[in-house]
């Protein structure tokens, strides 16, 4: 309620004020990991950050902007909302990781699928069902997907 009732959002944990701004601001630009989830659901992974992206703990490099002040070799956490993922072939400059549906959560409008990347390592994604009619057309749990998103986000956030 928050995102469509304020003109400035200010997020705080345990008395320390964590970020403020205007909704998209605190929801697409998350100061750090846990604005990041507080508002909204997001994808956090663990990952080090390194020159050209990130490496996840399962060893898998994804390419994303590390800002200038993390080192390479810091801990991060790689941030991703589930809308911001689609599911299937990717292009267009899209980042892409291949996994196995592990949960399928029919929404009426959407669809939550949940998404294991790696044995460590699940990522949710929410797609609209525009496009299927009915069960038999969406892909189910056990079967490999193609998880893809812009570069743009993606954000590494210092743990």
């Amino acid at each position: 309620e928050a995102l469509t009732m304020s003109d400035s959002i200010a997020v705080m944990n345990g008395g320390q004020l964590q970020q403020v701004g205007n909704a998209e601001d605190v929801y697409e630009r998350p100061a750090n990991a846990f604005v990041a989830q507080f508002i909204g659901i997001s994808n956090l992974l663990e990952a080090t950050a390194e020159h050209d992206g990130v490496r996840l703990t399962s060893g898998i490099l994804v390419p994303a902007p590390v800002p200038a002040d993390i080192p390479a070799g810091s801990r991060v956490q790689l941030s991703i909302r589930p809308e911001k993922l689609a599911l299937g072939p990717c292009g267009n400059g899209r980042v892409s990781v291949d996994g196995t549906i592990v949960e399928s959560v029919y929404m009426g409008t959407v669809t939550h699928y949940v998404v294991e990347i790696a044995p460590d390592a699940r990522m949710i994604a929410v797609t609209q069902n525009t496009e299927d009619a009915s069960d038999s057309t969406r892909p189910g749990v056990g079967s490999r997907a193609t998880l893809s998103w812009r570069p743009e986000h993606a954000l590494v956030l210092a743990s």
